[in-house]
């Protein structure tokens, strides 16, 4: 079976390794040569379901998704701590438009993030023209 030749993007701040490939923490659009595709892809979803990895088969797909003019933008921009972005990513949150989506109630809720990781949030936030949802008063 011919190699083939796809992009993989890893949304956290760690390294990961997957079928023996190792993919760097924060790296866009790595290549990286398989065998099979499908198999790559499966294996992938199953071992990280909250979209930690993100794989493109081809280059001009890879760089739509550098562009921004594909994927949502991870929350990996923001340059939060690691303990506050594994936390989010753990639970579901990789990306901006879900982060603003929360109030500041539903972060502190997040398993691993207290107050002070709100603030961090919140400031990296700031510092990017974005702000959490504004809590409704009931």
């Amino acid at each position: 079976m011919k190699e083939q030749i796809i992009f993989v993007t890893n949304h956290t701040p760690i390294e990961i390794t997957l079928l023996g490939r190792v993919i760097g923490a924060r790296a866009v659009n790595q290549q990286v040569s398989v065998h099979n595709f499908q198999y790559f892809l499966n294996a992938l979803e199953q071992a990280y379901p909250n979209g930690e990895l993100s794989v493109r088969a081809s280059l001009e797909e890879a760089q739509q998704s550098e562009d921004g003019t594909d994927d949502p933008a991870s929350i990996s921009t923001l340059g939060l701590t690691t303990s506050v972005e594994k936390a989010l990513v753990t639970s579901g949150v990789t990306t901006l438009d879900q982060l603003t989506a929360m109030t500041a109630k539903d972060v502190v809720k997040v398993k691993g993030i207290a107050a002070a990781g709100v603030q961090e949030i919140e400031k990296q936030l700031a510092a990017n023209n974005l702000t959490l949802k504004e809590a409704n008063n009931e």
